[in-house]
């Protein structure tokens, strides 16, 4: 742990990714800036997982904000951002990684003028703007099969690879790995959230078409 002396001779740091809250003391211990990197566009999915919700929720682009930390979460005036659009096939750990790509093109940048005790001065952002991208909850992770295929695919990429999906199956609880659009066709008639088999394929009717599942598992193991 470094000293109050240490901390005041610092010209400035920064923080890459992370995860927690640093304490008003230390901030106000250093002798320069504590800057931050955060994968999203701030304000927007200020917290823990922009990762999955970058993709859950179908935005056609995010990046990475380098801003400058405060006591509270990721809320510090935004000193420049990058911008990325996000393919149409992305899962959460391939956002991950282009992400980490563009940040860490920013570090040498970042640290050159850190050492020059450069100011940080940036644009405040919003209070009470942008959605909190909290760590998915067990309700976050459930399959609906009112559904459209779209929002099943994208639920099922961002999951990938952390987190398992739970849906319902005629009253039978089932895990997944992922979710696909199923090109082939339902019985006709069929309601949504009734299971079939087409050419060997477990697949499930949703809101406007069919998905091919992919299990992890049952309630049964």
């Amino acid at each position: 742990m470094l000293s109050r002396q240490a901390l005041a001779s610092c010209r400035g740091g920064l923080l890459w990714y992370w995860p927690q809250r640093l304490p008003a003391e230390l901030l106000a211990a250093l002798g320069g800036p504590m800057l931050g990197l955060h994968p999203s566009l701030l304000p927007s999915l200020r917290g823990p997982d922009p990762f999955f919700w970058s993709i859950a929720s179908g935005s056609p682009e995010t990046g990475v904000s380098l801003y400058r930390v405060e006591e509270d979460y990721d809320t510090g005036p935004v000193i420049l951002q990058s911008k990325i659009t996000i393919p149409e096939a992305q899962t959460a750990l391939g956002l991950s990684r282009s992400l980490d790509r563009l940040s860490l093109g920013l570090l040498p940048l970042v640290a050159a003028q850190l050492a020059e005790g450069r100011s940080w001065a940036g644009v405040a952002q919003s209070p009470g703007s942008g959605f909190w991208a909290r760590r998915p909850r067990p309700a976050d992770l459930r399959v609906r099969w009112s559904s459209t295929v779209a929002e099943l695919e994208r639920l099922s990429r961002a999951a990938r690879p952390s987190h398992t999906l739970v849906a319902d199956l005629g009253g039978r609880e089932v895990h997944l790995r992922s979710l696909r659009c199923h090109t082939g066709r339902a019985p006709v008639g069929m309601p949504v959230g009734t299971a079939f088999e087409d050419a060997g394929t477990a697949c499930v009717c949703c809101a406007d078409g069919v998905v091919a599942l992919d299990f992890a598992s049952t309630d049964a193991g």
